[in-house]
């Protein structure tokens, strides 16, 4: 009888201290303190960069100052392990990709699903293109295919990573159409830029950025793009979904994510911070020139995208029959 009351009396303290907690930590003026956020890639890289135009606004705007933290490698599971163990205080975000957050979980044992953090807020959606050199001769998507229908194993495609989001979206596409075209993983775009130059392989699916120099040069030609509508600055581009079919669109989809406990309260503040600088008409004029369009979404969107990607990379996981 006495260890039961004992027991509850502790159970009531540790509800308590939890609550005072949290009432603590809505209380506070936020943030305090510079906000920390993980990235899921190099320093120097894309979303390392837009996180310091995002960190540079918000300080102008609001005072908040960002520290990046970039964290490279794996996929993006460290970084993504990172925030999740994180304290939950609204003082630790994680900038990262949806190809991270719906691939991983379904391809190998990274140690969180989708469900151990709470999204924050979409910042980027940058389009996707497929391209061949123009010294190979091929000129439009469905000549791409037909060649590599009369010529299985012949004509080949490459991206990042041996079981990456591009990789599993061109896995659809082909399963669609009807061909089986050779997937070749590269770690980098040069590397991959260089291999197309050189005939290593046939065709590339990159983000339309890491196209843009070398179809700028006449040395890439694109032949799709991965979005539901043609790109203003490729209007002659059709789209996958033209090619292929109305569920056939990949962005490369950026956000924010929150360690899973973190405030509500807080989550709003800093997403109400993100859309202000992502709103801002200057910013997105910088972004627009890195091509890496503003796309701010708030975490309910944002969450709905991420379950839409899961759905739609399983599907692919299931075809190529990957297993953890």
């Amino acid at each position: 009888m006495h260890f039961s009351i004992v027991h509850r009396a502790l159970g009531i303290l540790i509800i308590v201290a939890a609550l005072v907690f949290t009432a603590s930590l809505s209380d506070a003026k936020y943030p305090e303190r510079p906000i920390n956020v993980i990235i899921a890639w190099g320093a120097g890289g894309a979303p390392d960069t837009a996180v310091r135009i995002i960190g540079e606004d918000i300080q102008k705007k609001f005072g908040t100052t960002l520290i990046n933290i970039p964290k490279p490698g794996g996929g993006g599971a460290p970084s993504t392990l990172d925030l999740i163990k994180a304290r939950p205080d609204g003082y630790t975000f994680c900038m990262t990709s949806l190809s991270v957050l719906a691939v991983l979980p379904q391809v190998a044992d990274c140690g969180f699903t989708i469900n151990d953090f709470q999204t924050v807020a979409q910042t980027h959606l940058v389009p996707q293109a497929i391209s061949v050199a123009t010294k190979s001769g091929i000129r439009t998507f469905q000549e791409f295919i037909q060649k590599a229908k009369v010529e299985p194993g012949k004509y080949t495609i490459a991206s990042f990573g041996p079981l990456s989001g591009q990789r599993l979206f061109l896995a659809l596409c082909f399963d669609k159409l009807g061909v089986d075209i050779p997937y070749i993983s590269y770690d980098t775009v040069s590397a991959l830029s260089a291999a197309m130059l050189k005939g290593e392989v046939t065709a590339s699916l990159m983000i339309t950025n890491n196209h843009l120099p070398f179809v700028q040069s006449g040395e890439f030609t694109l032949l799709a793009v991965t979005t539901p509508k043609r790109l203003p600055e490729y209007p002659d581009v059709p789209t996958t979904v033209e090619l292929i079919g109305p569920e056939f669109s990949n962005y490369a989809a950026y956000g924010i994510i929150a360690p899973k406990k973190t405030p509500k309260d807080r989550i709003e503040a800093f997403q109400a911070q993100l859309k202000a600088a992502l709103e801002d008409p200057s910013l997105k004029a910088r972004f627009e020139q890195m091509q890496m369009p503003a796309a701010f979404a708030p975490a309910e969107a944002y969450k709905e995208r991420l379950d839409q990607y899961y759905e739609m990379f399983g599907k692919a996981v299931n075809l190529l029959k990957i297993k953890k």
